[in-house]
């Protein structure tokens, strides 16, 4: 543990020192929350230096609409499709690309690293790889995954392309990830901007459970169930565009929700009472419990 504290003052590694300090008070409860913090602050590191600023990166994709460099000992580590592709018999496993041509493809981020003059050309040699179908939007969105777990903000309107790539690579983590963050954002569109997510729910209902997003098409045809009239008013034309299973099972949930609520109302129990019958029996007479007409009571020192 003194080896350990001495490097982390020799190398400015304040957590790892708070880390052991606690070990060594026998205070170990107080590291759990140490923890969270440190992961908590190494994601934004990655974030910043090796997506914000492509920093050591040895490889790129080029996409449809550009180009993103990456690194691949991460993407290998967090993806199996990935590393099957850059240690297997792929073509991708041996492109190269040389400075020159690089240059001229990859991303601004990357072009400026180069024209720093960081790094030899030796050095900052890596690989070329087509991805077509792939826009740089979601590209980036799946390069936060695979860095540090988690997805940005993501609108119900741009969230099937990442949906596709996500099972284009086998990464069933990131599909629930992005089913999540579109419930949130469909909720937060209903409750703050206060304008209902109908249509949404339309363009998502099956192209989600092409993608195998079920949560997620579950999550739109239990909305869309629940607003089968408010659908039918504002997107007539949509909903005719569904498949013929999904207008019946609307059709046939709608109807079993209006004969559930018809029984209710007939199964609904009288709860006014009479008021002649109003009160206890032990303070009624036969005659008011039969016929309404109560008895004269008995006065003090009268027989029978």
């Amino acid at each position: 543990m003194d080896e350990i504290r001495q490097a982390a003052e020799f190398l400015d590694l304040p957590e790892l020192l708070v880390f052991v300090t606690n070990i060594q008070s026998h205070e170990e409860f107080l590291n759990t929350d140490l923890k969270l913090q440190y992961r908590k602050a190494v994601r934004q590191r990655l974030q910043d230096l090796c997506l914000g600023q492509g920093l050591f990166s040895d490889i790129v994709f080029q996409l449809d609409d550009g180009s993103f460099a990456a690194h691949r000992p991460m993407l290998m580590a967090r993806c199996d499709m990935m590393k099957a592709m850059f240690s297997g018999d792929f073509r991708e496993s041996n492109a190269k690309v040389t400075y020159e041509a690089r240059t001229g493809l990859a991303s601004p981020r990357v072009r400026a690293v180069i024209q720093l003059g960081l790094f030899q050309r030796s050095e900052f040699d890596c690989l070329q790889i087509l991805f077509p179908g792939v826009h740089e939007d979601t590209f980036h969105k799946l390069l936060v995954y695979l860095y540090i777990d988690d997805v940005p903000t993501i609108s119900p309107a741009r969230c099937l392309g990442l949906l596709e790539l996500a099972n284009r690579l086998c990464l069933p983590r990131l599909v629930n990830l992005v089913e999540r963050r579109v419930v949130e954002e469909l909720g937060r569109i209903s409750a703050v901007e206060g304008s209902d997510v109908v249509e949404h729910c339309l363009r998502l209902l099956e192209p989600c459970k092409l993608h195998n997003a079920d949560q997620l098409a579950d999550w739109c045809m239990n909305h869309l169930c629940t607003n089968y009239n408010k659908l039918c008013k504002m997107s007539p034309k949509l909903l005719k565009g569904l498949h013929p299973e999904n207008q019946e099972y609307l059709k046939d949930f709608d109807y079993y929700q209006k004969c559930a609520q018809e029984r209710a109302q007939e199964e609904k129990p009288l709860l006014k009472r009479s008021r002649h019958n109003s009160g206890c029996l032990c303070f009624t007479s036969n005659k008011s419990r039969r016929g309404g007409v109560s008895e004269r009571p008995l006065l003090a020192g009268n027989t029978v």
